[in-house]
């Protein structure tokens, strides 16, 4: 049993907002995800990161969650910033039930043990203090409000706030040095196993 976790899929099976057309590594890039999960076994799981699909609806999204769910292992989801058909995690629960998709949950409020470990996540935003607005101050807020409500499976979750803050730095930090105002994180066509 393996842990792994991959983000930002931008899945439109049956789309035309394929990413393909940014070239490099998109190219052919659900093949590669395919081939990626190929290694894995049933009792594997992965977490998805957010930014799963480009459907504005669970039902435009259909096609994405079913190709998903024909990938081994169990799928562990998070919501992301362009993940727009996300209602409410009932509501994506039902739907996957009456879809016959039994190997992904959600991650949205909530944590999931495995083994002596606590998987627990929140949208990411990236909020500078000195520039951000109130929005982006309350939306990093309930962020962190939402990973302490995992409190009751991860002991550390002070450590975790702590970590989401100094990434955030980091982050900031890693903008400034490049001369920009955000980050930007690239996506790997590898995924990373996440070991002890």
């Amino acid at each position: 049993m393996a842990l792994y976790a991959i983000g930002d899929l931008h899945l439109s099976l049956s789309g035309d907002k394929s990413m393909e057309v940014f070239g490099g590594r998109w190219e052919n890039y659900v093949e590669k995800i395919k081939t990626g999960f190929s290694g894995l076994r049933e009792d594997d799981v992965c977490v998805l990161c957010g930014d799963i699909a480009w459907g504005l609806s669970l039902e435009e999204a259909r096609e994405d969650f079913l190709f998903l769910s024909r990938l081994p292992g169990r799928k562990i989801i998070l919501k992301g910033n362009h993940d727009y058909w996300w209602s409410t995690a009932s509501k994506a629960y039902q739907f996957f039930a009456a879809n016959g998709i039994a190997n992904i949950d959600i991650l949205n409020n909530n944590s999931y043990v495995y083994g002596d470990y606590a998987v627990c996540g929140t949208r990411g935003w990236f909020y500078e203090e000195e520039r951000g607005d109130a929005h982006d101050k309350k939306i990093m807020l309930r962020e962190i409000g939402r990973l302490e409500e995992g409190e009751a499976d991860v002991k550390t979750i002070r450590e975790l706030t702590a970590l989401l803050k100094e990434l955030n730095q980091l982050m900031k930090s890693a903008a400034e040095e490049n001369g920009e105002s955000t980050v930007r994180v690239q996506w790997e066509e590898d995924m990373e196993q996440w070991s002890e």
